[in-house]
């Protein structure tokens, strides 16, 4: 009787031991789907203060894929000039970014710069009209940056510049949504991008412009900023703008855009920021009004497919290292992906490799000590948590 018990002891452990999704490192798995995750995540007993804010039920996976050589790629400056410039050149100037050129007259002015010298991988385009750069108006309505929306909340700024006011692949009145997503993507691949993925899109209209702005000013008003800081201004249809947050794709994959910490972040006082990859896009009825991007990679060498764990084991990474600190503020994990991250080839020195990964923003709230304990309003902050979706390791300090 005991050998049999003994028996079935031994039959359950290895179902038992799955069941606490620990990733093996060794041997990874290529199943666990977005609703193993929801179960998983339903079940949790979460340590006091942290929370999951993404819904596990829409967490996608693939089972394999590859990691790559890159560079930072080089764009054309010949093709960008044509591409982008639609008027003569006027002025050249070569800084360390790369050539730069301006274009036009104090009525309609165009300003390029391709990135080939100390910044590498895009450039940045501005269409220029009446002397009003459209993106420092709009910088006042809407934080046009990837991640969260409350990443906006910045100083007193809390219900300002919310990327959320805005809907989004609505149409308005000079050009459909479609067409505009199309002309952009077409317009990308004429300049010698690689396959980009629209990661979040905004419809600006001309009423939530006015809106958002008129909150910004409220806000800053209320905190007691001077005047200059948040001026009047006059809006027209010619603000109105179709944003584009792109991110690079590399098979399936989108290429992750923020920055993160390494592990040997603690070798000195800048840490270790791995690469960060942006593309910011406003179409209005001008066209192509500003183009922004950076960190842009070409692929080199394609290393053999590798499988892949899932979000399940990805999660249990970053729940066992949370678990290892006290969590004395509000946390929460804000998003689950499975992207590529750049790594600084430390060989190569000059090159990068992209590697599959699982990305957990985790998000914080907090008082700064100078607060009034009555009034404070808490900051958000993010940091991200990165697993190798190969090996299972903790890539990110």
């Amino acid at each position: 009787m005991k050998k049999l018990i003994l028996l079935l002891l031994v039959l359950l452990l290895p179902a038992g031991s799955a069941c606490t999704n620990q990733p093996t490192g060794t041997e990874p798995s290529a199943t666990t789907s977005a609703q193993d995750l929801g179960a998983f995540v339903r079940q949790l007993d979460l340590p006091a203060n942290l929370t999951i804010a993404f819904d596990p039920d829409q967490v996608p996976s693939v089972p394999s894929a590859a990691a790559y050589s890159a560079d930072k790629i080089l764009l054309d400056v010949a093709a960008a000039k044509k591409e982008l410039l639609r008027h003569e050149v006027a002025e050249t100037k070569a800084y360390a970014e790369g050539p730069w050129f301006r274009t036009g007259d104090s009525s309609l002015a165009e300003y390029l710069c391709v990135y080939q010298g100390i910044h590498q991988g895009g450039l940045t385009y501005t269409l220029v009209r009446d002397g009003s750069w459209l993106t420092t108006r709009l910088a006042n309505v809407i934080c046009a940056e990837p991640g969260p929306d409350d990443r906006s909340n910045i100083g007193p700024f809390r219900d300002a510049c919310r990327k959320s006011a805005f809907t989004s692949e609505t149409d308005l009145p000079f050009m459909d949504y479609a067409d505009a997503r199309t002309a952009l993507l077409d317009k990308l691949r004429s300049l010698g991008f690689p396959k980009a993925q629209i990661g979040e899109t905004y419809t600006l209209d001309l009423d939530t412009i006015r809106a958002q702005h008129e909150i910004y000013r409220a806000e800053a008003r209320a905190a007691g900023l001077p005047e200059d800081a948040w001026p009047d201004r006059t809006w027209s249809e010619a603000d109105t703008c179709y944003l584009f947050l792109c991110r690079q794709q590399i098979d399936e994959l989108p290429v992750f855009g923020l920055s993160w910490q390494g592990q040997a972040a603690s070798t000195s006082a800048a840490g270790d920021p791995m690469p960060a990859s942006d593309m910011v896009a406003c179409w209005t009825q001008d066209g192509l009004a500003s183009l922004r991007a950076y960190g842009w990679y070409a692929l080199g060498q394609r290393e053999p497919d590798q499988p892949l764990i899932g979000p399940t084991q990805a999660l249990q990474v970053v729940l066992d290292d949370l678990g290892g600190v006290i969590l004395s503020r509000p946390t929460w994990l804000a998003s689950l992906e499975l992207c590529y991250v750049s790594l600084p080839d430390r060989q190569d020195g000059d090159g990068f490799r992209l590697v599959p990964a699982w990305v957990a923003g985790i998000g914080e709230a907090y008082t700064r000590p100078d607060d009034d304990e009555q009034t404070a309003v808490p900051y958000i902050d993010y940091t991200y948590a990165v697993v190798d979706a190969v090996s299972g390791r903790k890539l990110s300090r």
